[in-house]
């Protein structure tokens, strides 16, 4: 029974009356496996869409693979990863999670439909594994994406910014660690020239220098949709600050503006006030 206490998984114990003298420890045994169902099917009432049947399991390449059940077992299993339900909001980050798990992942969630926030940073996706991604964005009212810290690159970011106009709701987008370089920096660049529904985007850490951090200044200068931009810790010089500054000269929208590793303190007052001169103006 002390045993029990710590368990929330057993559903089911075959124990016979005549082994237990006390009938009251068989009692309050019997209530714990009582609890520890409920609490079963209670997760998989709010999950079902993830619970699917072994004879729903999906199909990659022309052979059988997991279950979205068992994915979801896998993915918990893999040390350290970090899995949440909340709400509208799922997290499944630091998994090692890779381009075929991704697969099914998506799957899972176009069935479901209900999630508006998907976290998925810190994991082992790359540019091939963002096609079903990115049709899931244009399919099902996901706003906000977190993929961050995998491994996309150059041809990730292109894949992504050439689909923004195209999503159905995405508005929060975050890009961070992916090395998509002064490539990926222009492809995103180019996407912001048009106005489209995103409103904040990161693209910290990812080496887009001051190429990539000029055209995206260029880009901001009549973009009416973006409140928010991270590109800091992109190895971009004072120079290319100083570009930024003079682009931002005609934006009225932005409200934040990561930017303050390797350049002169000078140059972060001056992008802060502008923020600021924007956040004033709104306000009015």
């Amino acid at each position: 029974l002390n045993a029990l206490n710590k368990n929330s998984t057993l559903v089911e114990l075959h124990l016979s009356e005549a082994d237990v003298t006390d009938k009251s420890i068989l009692t309050s045994i019997n209530e714990k496996i009582c609890k520890n169902k409920v609490a079963a099917e209670e997760f998989i009432a709010q999950h079902k869409a993830f619970l699917m049947a072994e004879e729903e399991a999906i199909k990659i390449h022309g052979r059988p693979c997991k279950s979205a059940e068992v994915l979801f077992k896998t993915i918990k299993k893999k040390e350290k990863a970090l899995i949440q339900f909340e709400g509208e909001q799922l997290t499944l980050s630091a998994g090692n999670i890779d381009n075929d798990e991704l697969q099914l992942l998506c799957s899972a969630l176009e069935v479901n439909g209900k999630f508006k926030s998907l976290n998925l940073s810190k994991n082992a996706i790359s540019a091939d594994g963002l096609p079903v991604l990115l049709k899931l964005l244009k399919e099902t009212p996901l706003d906000s994406l977190d993929i961050s810290g995998n491994s996309i690159g150059p041809h990730g970011a292109e894949l992504i910014a050439e689909s923004l106009s195209e999503f159905q709701s995405l508005t929060n987008l975050d890009v961070s660690d992916n090395n998509i370089g002064v490539p990926g920096g222009l492809a995103f660049a180019s996407s912001l020239q048009a106005d489209n529904r995103l409103r904040t985007l990161s693209l910290k850490g990812n080496n887009i220098g001051d190429a990539g951090i000029g055209a995206i200044g260029f880009a901001l200068k009549n973009n009416k949709s973006l409140t928010s931009i991270d590109v800091d810790m992109n190895g971009i010089s004072n120079s290319g600050a100083e570009v930024l500054i003079n682009s931002l000269k005609t934006n009225t929208t932005l409200t934040y503006c990561g930017l303050f590793t390797d350049i002169d303190i000078n140059l972060v007052h001056k992008i802060q006030e502008k923020i600021d001169k924007n956040k004033t103006d709104q306000n009015q």
